[in-house]
């Protein structure tokens, strides 16, 4: 029994579809969009065994004011992909869901291009490394591109369900040896497990310094009050970019304020990333489609 809550032209929604249909499971969708109050509901009422959700997703799930009156008992696998998992989400999901954390969280990574996912961390797997998305799937090969001199660089794939290219276009994307270059910065450890370090694209560059938005969101994740974070570039006229944070706390509390938060940080990391700007609220933060989170609208917010 599995539910899908993610739009069907996303990998892993596709990927789920594909796999129940040849074994014969059960699927079970929401309606309209990502609703966790809905989810809620369908897991209990369907007895949900398997569902599938983006970080955003999980995290709105524990912090539904009606988690605690549904009966999930029956859900024994939580894989989460699609966005860079706070270690700090999976100890939630670890405390709120116990059946869960030995076996039942998993953290894969993958991309349409790709045809599917690529790695794959269990249980025991993210016990032992919680940042990790895990080893390559059988027929999966991972190297890093131009690493630097901690081992950081592009992860690149070669894969017998990579596309061979974007219709319309010969920009030579995939190249001739067949490695898709992803667009994502990570590392490999010396047992081959991947560590995802965010996307090339979504790094702010202050003054010369290179932050990498997923580190700054995973410390403000870290704040016992904070429920969800984003942090982006704003244009800055001296530094070219400074860092802003937009900051969800639980509903019906007491708001951090700016320097809390700015105190908190400066414990987490090095100075030139803590955010400078800062918006705090209750509201979720806004997610396109996919249910990421729009980033784009969220810089408009701070003009």
């Amino acid at each position: 029994m599995n539910l899908i809550s993610t739009p069907l032209f996303h990998i892993g929604a596709f990927a789920t579809l594909l796999t129940q249909t040849i074994t014969g499971g059960r699927i079970v969708f929401n309606t309209g969009r990502f609703d966790p109050g809905q989810v809620l509901e369908l897991i209990e009422s369907e007895r949900v065994e398997r569902w599938g959700a983006v970080p955003t997703m999980a995290a709105r799930l524990l912090e539904h004011p009606d988690f605690d009156a549904h009966d999930l008992s029956s859900l024994r696998s939580f894989p989460l992909g699609g966005a860079p998992v706070p270690p700090v989400l999976l100890e939630r999901l670890a405390r709120r869901l116990p059946q869960l954390s030995r076996r039942g969280m998993v953290n894969m990574w993958g991309m349409t291009e790709g045809g599917g996912f690529f790695t794959v961390a269990a249980g025991s797997d993210l016990q032992r490394f919680p940042k990790t998305v895990g080893r390559a799937l059988p027929t999966v090969e991972l190297r890093i591109a131009d690493p630097d001199e901690d081992g950081k660089g592009e992860v690149v794939v070669r894969s017998p369900t990579n596309m061979a290219g974007y219709i319309g276009t010969s920009d030579g994307t995939v190249d001739s040896d067949g490695w898709l270059p992803t667009g994502d910065l990570g590392y490999l450890n010396d047992e081959g497990y991947l560590f995802i370090d965010g996307r090339s694209k979504d790094m702010v560059i202050r003054g010369g310094e290179n932050i990498a938005c997923p580190h700054v969101e995973a410390a403000l994740m870290r704040h016992p009050d904070v429920v969800e974070a984003a942090a982006i570039g704003l244009p800055h006229p001296d530094l070219g970019e400074e860092l802003a944070a937009v900051v969800v706390h639980r509903a019906g509390e007491r708001a951090p304020t700016e320097d809390e938060l700015a105190r908190h940080m400066h414990g987490e990391v090095a100075y030139f990333a803590v955010p400078t700007r800062w918006l705090i609220r209750d509201q979720p933060l806004p997610t396109v489609g996919t249910e990421k989170v729009d980033k784009r609208l969220l810089a408009t917010e701070f003009t």
